[in-house]
């Protein structure tokens, strides 16, 4: 789910930049692959330093320093939304591709069933797209 970050006047609001921190790490709990899984969390780091800067501002009382921070915090803002909408849908195409391995796995481990009862062969069969991957290692 694509976090809920809008540029705005957010730059010393320190709940708000915790709260995009805690989604980007539930976003980076739906993903399997590693990668993908390091960068959203990588996100969600960036997000904790900004939850720490506002608070650095808050403590030295900088509310004009704040503004003037906040242009170059929505630009690199604007860069970490389109980072994770990449993530969120290669995230979708990743679970296309398992479900349509898993299909053909199944298909394939009925037609290795069938083919071994027709000439006594020996084809492997196999439960699952996992099992189906860790044969390959």
């Amino acid at each position: 789910m694509p976090l809920n970050v809008t540029p705005g006047n957010h730059i010393t609001d320190v709940g708000y930049w915790q709260d995009r921190a805690e989604e980007a790490r539930a976003n980076a709990e739906l993903f399997k692959d590693a990668h993908t899984k390091e960068m959203m969390l990588s996100i969600s780091e960036s997000y904790d330093g900004l939850a720490r800067a506002a608070e650095r501002m808050l403590a030295a009382g900088r509310a004009a320093t704040a503004q003037t921070s906040a242009k170059y915090i929505n630009v690199a803002l604007s860069a970490w939304q389109t980072m994770e909408r990449v993530l969120l849908d290669q995230g979708d195409e990743i679970l296309r591709l398992r479900n349509a391995l898993e299909a053909s796995v199944k298909l394939q481990s009925n037609h290795a069933e069938v083919l071994n009862r027709y000439d006594g062969g020996t084809r492997p069969r196999f439960a699952s797209a996992q099992e189906w991957i860790d044969r390959l290692d």
